[in-house]
């Protein structure tokens, strides 16, 4: 559910990354360490197994699951007071709590 609020503080954040966005972090880092495993592997050295690099994966996978997802943004956003938006309702209360906003009432829909 959705509620209406005011804005009474300016706010900014970077917003929750998408599942897209942490997939291609993952790839990304795994795709580094099996080049850096193959670099050292030439120059005669002992390079990460793929079990090592999967296991680094993993377990930043799983930092990453331990962050809350708490802004309900997916994208970077800011508001300025006096500005009307229309938020999730837990974010809303929890903003309202802080002092960031002010829920407003809902309003009648009218038929046309």
């Amino acid at each position: 559910m959705k509620k209406r609020v005011k804005i009474q503080v300016s706010i900014a954040g970077s917003g929750d990354p998408s599942q897209t966005e942490l997939e291609r972090k993952y790839a990304s880092l795994r795709r580094t360490l099996e080049e850096h495993s193959r670099a050292a592997r030439l120059m005669n050295k002992t390079g990460r197994t793929a079990e090592e690099i999967e296991s680094t994966v993993a377990a930043e996978r799983r930092k990453d699951a331990a962050i809350p997802r708490v802004s309900g943004f997916t994208a970077p956003f800011s508001f300025k007071p006096g500005e009307e938006i229309i938020i999730d309702a837990e974010l809303a209360d929890k903003w309202e709590a802080a002092g960031i906003c002010s829920i407003l009432p809902a309003e009648k829909k009218t038929a046309a």
